[in-house]
Order: C-alpha cells, then sequence, then structure tokens
C-alpha cells in the first residue's frame, strides 16, 4: 500500500493533527496556532515570525495534499509516473513548481497567506501566482494598487480585521467551554473519591442500605482500592482490600451478598495475602463465613464465577503469603471455638498438629485443646508416649487413611484446576481467532482502499505509460538483440575451449600411462627383494619382543602387590576419618536444634506485638479518614460558591459583547446598501458596454470556431495516425518478445539435457569409483591375511596371487576401455568435470594393478604399496 510522503505526515503532525483530518479542521487549526504565533501579537519574541513562517509551510503543504492528493504519496516501483519531468507541447512539468523566495519575500509571503485564510481567498494557485510575481515574472504584481480601488482595499481589510477578531472570540469561548469541562470533571472526580471514600467507610460498618444507595448514584467499582494513591501504587500488583474485605471484617451477610452481586471478587487478596473469606474467619465471623463457604459448595464448575470461589472460599486451601495460613489456623487465631469447629471437620491431620503447637498449654487444657483433640486421627503429641501398641497401631493406621484422603483431594482439586486452566485457554484462544478474523477483514478493507486508490493513479498515468513502455521497448529490442549477439559468441567460445582442454588431457593422460607402467616394472623387482629380507626380520623381531613381554609381566606383578598394600592402608585412615566427621555433625544438628526452638519463640513474640501496633495503626486511619472526609465537603462548599460566581461574571460578559456585536452588525449592513445602489448603477452602464462587445465578440467566435474545427480535425488523424503506429509497435515488441522466450526456452532444454547427461556419466564413474574402492580394500586385507601367517610361507604364493589379481584387474580395464570406445564412437560430449573423473578413476584402477598410486608415487610424499606390505610384515 502507498505511503504518505514524510514531510506531508511531518506538516500535519505540526499542526497537531492526524494524516485523516478534514480540510475544514486543518484550515481551523491553522488559523489558531498562525494568530497565537503571528509576529504582530509577539512583538518582543525573537522566534514568533521563524514559528509562523513554519506554520505557513505546513500549512502550504497539507492545503497542497488536499487539492491534490496523488501527489503527496510515495512512488512505487513500477508505477510511470515516477518519470515526474516530461514536456507536452510547449510546457515542461515539474514535480515541485513553487518558486522559491528570500527571507523577507518568505515572510511577506505567509503574511499575505494568513490574510486570504482569513478571507477564504486562499487557493494553491494563487499561492503559485503571487510567488511568481514576486520573484519578479510580472513586475510588481498584485501589489501594486491604484487608487481607483483604494476603497475596496480598505474595505477588504476591514472585512479581515473583523474575521480575526471574530475568530479570537470562537477561540476564547472556545478555551473556555474547555477550561469549564475541564472544571466540572475536576470536581467529579473529587466527588467520586469522596463518593468511594465513602463507600468503604460504610462497608467497615455494616451499613448495606446505605452502601447499595451509594453504589447506584455514582456507579462506583467495588474491586476498585479506597484511595487514588493505592491505586497509582497498585497498577502493577493486585495486593489491596476491597469493600468486600471491609463488609466480611464488619460481619454483615446482607453487604457481603450486595458487593458480591455487584462483581466484587472472592479471590481479592490485600496486602497480607487474605481473602475476604480468610479476612470474616480472622475477625470471627461465622455468618459471613458459611455464606462464603455455601457459595463455594452451591457454585456448580461451570458458573464462570466458580473460579473466583474455588481459589477465594476453599475450606482447607492455604493463603498465598510465605507462611501458607490455612483457614483453620485463622480461626485459632480468631479464638472463636465455634470457627474451629467449623472447619475442623475438612481440615488434614497435619493442619491439627500445626494448630496445636500454635496454642499454648492453658488453651491446650481448655476447650480448645478439647475441640482440636476431636479431629480423627489426631493425636496431641505429649500423649502418643502414654498409648499402648494397639491404641498407637490404630492411630497410625487413622494417619494413614487421613493421609491417603488428602492426597485424593489434593488430586482432584488439581484435576479440577487443570480442567478449567483448559477451559480458559480454549476461550483464549477462541477470543484471540476472533481478533485475528477481525484483524483479517480490516486488512481486507483496507488492501481494497489500497487497489482502488491504485487503480485510480493507474488511470491518471496511463497515457504517460504508455508513452514510457513504448520507448522501453525499443530500448529493450536493441539489448535483446546485443545480449543475442553476445551470448551466441560465448557459446563459441566455450565449445572451442573444452576442444581445446580434452585435447590436452587425453595426451597428459597417455605420457601417464606409459610413466606408471615403467615404474610398475621397477617396484616389482624390488618387491620381491624386500619380502625375503622382511621375513628374516620378523622373525628375528618377534624372539625379542617375547622376551621383552616376559620380563614386562614380572615387573606388573610386583607392582601390582605394592599398590594393593598402599590401598589398603588408605581405606583404614579414610574410615577413621568418616567416624570423626560424623562425630562433629551430630554435635553441629543438637546445636542448630536448640537455636530453632529459640528463634521459634522469639517469632511468635514479635507476632503478638506487630498485631497490636496494626490494630492501634488502623484506629488510628479510620480517625484521620475522617478528619479528611469533613475538610473535603468544607473545600467543595467553598468551590461551589467560586463557581457560582464565576457564571454570573461569565454571563455578564457575554450580554455586552452580544450588544456590541449587534451594533457592528447594523453599521455593515447600512455600508453594505450604500454598496448595492452604487452597484446597480455601474451595472446598467456596463450593461450597455456589455452588448457592444458581444456583437463584436460574436463575429469572433465564428471565426475562431472555423479555424478550431480545422485545428481539430488536424489534430484528430494525427491522433489516430500516432495510434497505428503505437499499435505497430505494441505488436512488434509482442513478437520480438516471443521469438526471444522461444530462443531462450531452447537453450534452458539443451542445457538442461547437458546437465542431465553429465549427471548420468557422474553418477557412472561415482559407482565405478565406490566399486574400485571395495576391490582395493579387499585387496590390502588380502594382503593382510597373507602377511599374517607364518613368516616362513612361500614367496611364491604371494607372487602368484598378486599376479592372478592383476590378471583379472587387467580383463576389467579393458572391458571398460572398450566401452569407452563404444561410447566415443556414438558421439558423447563429456563435460570437463566428467573427463576429470575419468582420469582419476583411470589412474586409480592403473594404482590398483601395480598395488601402488601413480599420483602418490609421482609426488614421493607418502608410503608405496611395497613399502606398506614392508612395515606390516615387521608388525606381524
Amino acid at each position: 500500500m502507498a505511503q504518505l510522503k514524510s514531510s506531508v505526515v511531518e506538516a500535519f503532525q505540526k499542526l497537531g493533527l492526524e494524516p485523516s483530518a478534514s480540510q475544514a479542521d486543518a484550515t481551523k487549526a491553522y488559523k489558531k496556532l498562525a494568530l497565537l504565533n503571528h509576529p504582530d501579537r509577539n512583538r518582543g519574541d525573537p522566534t514568533a515570525t521563524e514559528r509562523f513562517q513554519e506554520i505557513g509551510e505546513a500549512w502550504s503543504t497539507c492545503s497542497d495534499h488536499y487539492e491534490r492528493p496523488y501527489m503527496s504519496y510515495e512512488m512505487e516501483p513500477g508505477d510511470g509516473r515516477r518519470h515526474r519531468n516530461f514536456k507536452s507541447g510547449a510546457k515542461t512539468f515539474h514535480e515541485d513548481d513553487e518558486v522559491p523566495l528570500d527571507k523577507d519575500e518568505a515572510g511577506a509571503f505567509f503574511r499575505w497567506m494568513f490574510e486570504n485564510v482569513f478571507k477564504n481567498t486562499y487557493s494553491r494557485s494563487k499561492g503559485r501566482q503571487y510567488r511568481s510575481q514576486r520573484a519578479g515574472a510580472f513586475g510588481d504584481g498584485v501589489h501594486r494598487y491604484s487608487g481607483a480601488n483604494a476603497a475596496m482595499q480598505a474595505r477588504e481589510q476591514k472585512a479581515y480585521r473583523q474575521r480575526v477578531e471574530e475568530f479570537e472570540r470562537e477561540i476564547a469561548a472556545e478555551q473556555a467551554e474547555l477550561d469549564r469541562i475541564a472544571r466540572e470533571e475536576a470536581l467529579a472526580r473529587s466527588r467520586f473519591a469522596a463518593a468511594h471514600d465513602h463507600a468503604f467507610q460504610l462497608a467497615s460498618d455494616g451499613r448495606s442500605a446505605e452502601l447499595r444507595k451509594l453504589v447506584e448514584e455514582y456507579a462506583l467499582d467495588v474491586n476498585k482500592p479506597r484511595s487514588q494513591k493505592e491505586d497509582n501504587s497498585t497498577k502493577m500488583m493486585s495486593k489491596f482490600p476491597t469493600m468486600l474485605h471491609r463488609a466480611a471484617q464488619s460481619g454483615d451477610t446482607a453487604t457481603v451478598v450486595y458487593l458480591l452481586e455487584k462483581g466484587s471478587k472472592a479471590d481479592a487478596v490485600d496486602a497480607a495475602f487474605l481473602t475476604p473469606f480468610h479476612t470474616a474467619i480472622l475477625q470471627g465471623n461465622i455468618s459471613v463465613t458459611r455464606h462464603f463457604l455455601s457459595l463455594y459448595r452451591t457454585t456448580k464448575s461451570t458458573d464462570p464465577k466458580y473460579q473466583s470461589y474455588r481459589d477465594g472460599c476453599h475450606p482447607n486451601k492455604a493463603a498465598k503469603d510465605k507462611a501458607g495460613t490455612t483457614p483453620l489456623q485463622l480461626a485459632i487465631r480468631s479464638g472463636n471455638l465455634e470457627m474451629v469447629e467449623l472447619f475442623l471437620k475438612e481440615a488434614t491431620v497435619h493442619d491439627a498438629e500445626r494448630c496445636w503447637k500454635m496454642i499454648d498449654n492453658d488453651q491446650r487444657q481448655g476447650p480448645m485443646g478439647r475441640t482440636l483433640r476431636t479431629k480423627n486421627g489426631f493425636v496431641p503429641p505429649t500423649e502418643e508416649i502414654q498409648m499402648s501398641k494397639k491404641a498407637l497401631r490404630k492411630m497410625k493406621q487413622a494417619q494413614e487413611e487421613a493421609r491417603l484422603n488428602e492426597e485424593k483431594l489434593k488430586q482432584l482439586a488439581e484435576e479440577e484446576e487443570n480442567r478449567l486452566k483448559n477451559l480458559a485457554r480454549k476461550e483464549k484462544a477462541a477470543k484471540e481467532k476472533e481478533a485475528r478474523e477481525a484483524e483479517t477483514i480490516r486488512v481486507r478493507k483496507e488492501a481494497e482502499e489500497a487497489q482502488r486508490f491504485q487503480a485510480e493513479r493507474e488511470a491518471a498515468a496511463r497515457h504517460e505509460a504508455e508513452m514510457v513502455a513504448w520507448r522501453a521497448a525499443e530500448e529493450q529490442h536493441r539489448l535483446e538483440a546485443e545480449r543475442t549477439e553476445k551470448l551466441r559468441q560465448q557459446e563459441a567460445e566455450w565449445q572451442a575451449k573444452l576442444k581445446q582442454e580434452q585435447a590436452e588431457r587425453a595426451a597428459k593422460q597417455r605420457q601417464e600411462q606409459f610413466e606408471q607402467i615403467a615404474e610398475q616394472k621397477r617396484q616389482e623387482a624390488e618387491h620381491q627383494a624386500k619380502i625375503k629380507q622382511q621375513q628374516a626380520l620378523a622373525k628375528q623381531q618377534a624372539d625379542v619382543e617375547r622376551a621383552q613381554a616376559l620380563a614386562a609381566a614380572k615387573a606388573a606383578e610386583s607392582a601390582r602387590q605394592a599398590a594393593l598394600q598402599q590401598a589398603e592402608a588408605k581405606r583404614l585412615k579414610a574410615r577413621d576419618q568418616q567416624a570423626q566427621k560424623q562425630a562433629e555433625l551430630l554435635e553441629w544438628d543438637r546445636r542448630r536444634r536448640a537455636a530453632a526452638n529459640d528463634l521459634q519463640v522469639e517469632i511468635k513474640r514479635q507476632a503478638e506485638a506487630a498485631a497490636l501496633e496494626q490494630q492501634a495503626a488502623r484506629q488510628a486511619e479510620a480517625r484521620r479518614v475522617s478528619e479528611e472526609a469533613e475538610k473535603v465537603q468544607q473545600l467543595q462548599a467553598k468551590r461551589d460558591a467560586a463557581a457560582r460566581q464565576m457564571v454570573e461574571m461569565a454571563a455578564r460578559r457575554v450580554a455586552e459583547e452580544q450588544r456590541e456585536l449587534e451594533a457592528e452588525q447594523e453599521a455593515t449592513l447600512k455600508e453594505h446598501a450604500e454598496q448595492l445602489a452604487r452597484l446597480k448603477q455601474s451595472q446598467a452602464e456596463g450593461m450597455a458596454k456589455l452588448r457592444q462587445r458581444e456583437a463584436l465578440a460574436k463575429q469572433k467566435a465564428v471565426a475562431e470556431l472555423a479555424m478550431a474545427a480545422a485545428a481539430a480535425e488536424a489534430a484528430e488523424s494525427a491522433w489516430r495516425q500516432a495510434e497505428v503506429e503505437r499499435l505497430r509497435a505494441r505488436d512488434y515488441q509482442a513478437q520480438k518478445q516471443a521469438e526471444l522466450l522461444e530462443w531462450d526456452r531452447r537453450r534452458r532444454v539443451r542445457s538442461n539435457d547437458r546437465q542431465a547427461e553429465a549427471s548420468k556419466h557422474q553418477r557412472e564413474q561415482e559407482e565405478a569409483v565406490m566399486r574400485s574402492q571395495g576391490a582395493e580394500a579387499h585387496h590390502q586385507q588380502d594382503v593382510i591375511n597373507i602377511s599374517q601367517q607364518d613368516p616362513v610361507q612361500d614367496a611364491a604364493e604371494i607372487h602368484q596371487e598378486i599376479m592372478r589379481k592383476r590378471a583379472e584387474q587387467s580383463a576389467r580395464d579393458k572391458a571398460r576401455n572398450q566401452q569407452l570406445k563404444e561410447e566415443r564412437a556414438q558421439g558423447k560430449v563429456y563435460t570437463p568435470s566428467t573427463s576429470r573423473h575419468c582420469f582419476q578413476r583411470y589412474f586409480a584402477e592403473g594404482s590398483r594393478i601395480c598395488g601402488t598410486n601413480i599420483t602418490q608415487h609421482a609426488h614421493r610424499n607418502t608410503p608405496t604399496k611395497s613399502e606398506t606390505f614392508k612395515n606390516q610384515t615387521r608388525e606381524v
């Protein structure tokens, strides 16, 4: 999709608008900014003129965008209008036809543009004319006025000043309206904040009727924090007390029911990671706690609120604090025996044991301790020693059953949580799919709009594109002819070079064959002489190595006995060290347990002190909030009185301005009536002159009409001739392009055939190389097997086996040479890579015949086959 030029986007941004803004909004924005930054209104500011000119330049760009929108977009590759400089008749068109002005002339131009915009007479053509006149194209231009139109100029200036004053009053009225709206919004926000704070107080007091009325009147959000300061500090985390926390703390069930109906979250946590359900337990509010439990137990899993009740009102789920406080522990802290009995049945034995440790000895002997003893499977730690073996066995069995039940419940809870997570994931996927579909529809609409705009641009540039295409076709035809000739020459040079390389490789191959045969005979004689020498050396070396092996075995046995003695000594020393470390570890564990017990007692004492301080802080905070509410009400009364005074003063100013405006309108009407009378008189005089001019114009028009008809006929015939030439050029271009495509297709077919043939021969050569490598490996294995036999084996048998192998390879080579001759007779062409593979394979097979590698022998960098055989025989 075409994009706007960066200069256009920057111009709109300078006016404080988006490129999609309407022309009326852009005009109003320019008037406002230009008026505020006009040099006459900012005489003491040296930068006002620069700002005024920048705003004028931005408005000139925006007005050009509204008059010629197609010129505001970046040119895309392939767009015919990228050739913006072309001649049509006697004119030359340029994309940027603005005449440059110096600093003083630019200042005068933007002042003139400012006046004409307020007169509603400015246009892009007038601006271009003004620039040309000021640049000297037409003398002094429109600014050289005569005395005859001095009165009209004065009237225009007066009208201009009146429009400027009207616009200033309009801006002042808009600003006053914006200030009024801002004051009303600030007042509404303060009232809303006070109402929200009062709602928290009503929830804390348990006054449900007043809370219901206040929430309905101000449409309060029951899940927001109490103050704006808490709201700003909790945007990145959701730990703050809500109205539901305060209602649960007060113990009013009706308030809790109403807040839950208004959408309050049951799983919201405060700074202590406690939900409203936990707060009700901690405060000992039985009725509220039972209501939360009934919501959790009666709500179906398909209900959207089930997850909230499950996370916030579970009777056995611990809080999210670091200690993992359970509902039973909160009930113990509340000191309410009925609350403890409510959660004891569903609590685990482990939780009961933790609660037993929380209470002191007096509570253990009182009703709280007797209630905890009623938990099935729970036995106080002090009574466990006095129980019999049978009682202990029953207690352990009960504890095991309780543990299994607890694990089963935990597993069921995890399965339910996973199911809810999967359901939420599916809903999220569905929403994302809908969002993608909406995005696809939006993109499709934008694409359709871009296509429509592109079609309009193409229609506007079609004639130019056809002319450019015709010239490009001529140039392409010439280039294609040159390219074809060049390719033909390159093909011929490549064929000649290929034949020369093949001839050179064949000569080199024959020379290397002769050298290979001579080298083979010399190596055969050396090989026979060295075999006998190697056999004698191998026997001597075997005797020496046997003696060395016996001596090494005796030394290894003595070293092993010494190592065993050292290992036994180290093992005894390590056992003593381990016993010493174990004793130290037991002493450290005893000290750690004593320190942990002391620390637990200190933590309990600090927690009780912190609870007392927190209760005192809450009471002080409640007193402070009530005092601040009274101050806010007094301040609100003062602000209302001041607002009423300001409204009365504004009404008086508006009435005075209305009277002044009516007087000015009456004077203007009188002046317009006088101008109308003078205009009628001048119109009567002009009508007589007009009749005379019409008679002369008719005669002149008849003559011009005849000339225009002749010119039209000539232009029509020229256009027809040009159209015929264009069609012929297009047909010629299509024919040449088809010929070029056909030639290119044939060339690619020939190239593909040559590549396929080369690939085929390359595969054959690779298979032959693999076969030769397999035969070479087999030959080497045979040589190794022969060398591993008895060193005194007859050398005649080795020589006979080698000669048999060479005879078989010679037969294979003859068959391969015969096949190559047949292929050359058939006229098959080999590429340089194929010839190179044939050359390498031929010498590899020749190497296998003579038992060495020709390339290695030629460079004398690696051992020959005979030397390899000598080394292997020596190792045996």
